[in-house]
């Protein structure tokens, strides 16, 4: 008798979802898988961001780039934003072949390539003033230095092991990238040495 009692009493428990309306229930019930999923893509972006090509998540991390790009709408802030994806590209690469993925490293080199292009067609239609002119082009000399270093490494670490095939890619690449990031950056001191003429020169009718 006393454990049929416990029983009923257990039973009486109140219990926050039944003494809900059934409408509020559902609600609560989906805000709490909301929740749930709004954490789990979290941690997911998160946990993309050191995905290289080929993981599960790596998709995740070059949409959230995708996605980063399209609210950017500063010109200057999208061209740095772009110009730091190529260098992510160019890490992967070296990444996959320290870890003896030399072919998925090889291509990666061939994605940075791209992504470096897509960068300088980006740039080449962007209005952008005489300081975003300047801070860039100090930017492009910069990630023209570390991409002469990293590919020239990546090179001689592939020919060192006896993979002259793979060096002689990443070589190519490598020059095409250099003449990529010069002519993008003689283009950008030439548009800006064009706005400081610009500005120097007098309106006509000006007084002396």
């Amino acid at each position: 008798m006393l454990a049929a009692a416990a029983e009923r009493r257990q039973g009486r428990r109140w219990n926050p979802l039944a003494a809900l309306p059934r409408p509020a229930m559902r609600l609560a019930v989906a805000g709490a898988f909301a929740v749930a999923l709004a954490v789990g893509g979290l941690t997911a972006v998160a946990a993309s961001g050191n995905s290289l090509p080929g993981d599960p998540l790596y998709v995740v991390k070059l949409d959230l780039e995708r996605a980063q790009l399209a609210v950017t709408f500063d010109a200057a802030a999208r061209a740095q934003m772009q110009a730091h994806f190529t260098d992510l590209r160019l890490d992967e690469a070296r990444q996959l072949v320290a870890v003896g993925r030399v072919k998925d490293g090889v291509r990666q080199v061939d994605q940075y390539d791209i992504a470096v292009a897509q960068f300088n067609q980006s740039l080449a239609g962007a209005t952008l003033d005489e300081r975003a002119l300047a801070d860039l082009t100090r930017l492009m000399e910069a990630r023209q230095a570390y991409a002469d270093a990293n590919l020239k490494a990546l090179a001689g670490s592939l020919a060192a092991d006896g993979d002259t095939q793979s060096a002689a890619a990443v070589t190519r690449s490598w020059s095409h990238v250099d003449q990529s990031w010069r002519g993008s950056k003689s283009d950008l001191q030439a548009r800006g040495s064009n706005q400081s003429g610009a500005h120097q020169t007098k309106p006509a009718g000006a007084q002396p």
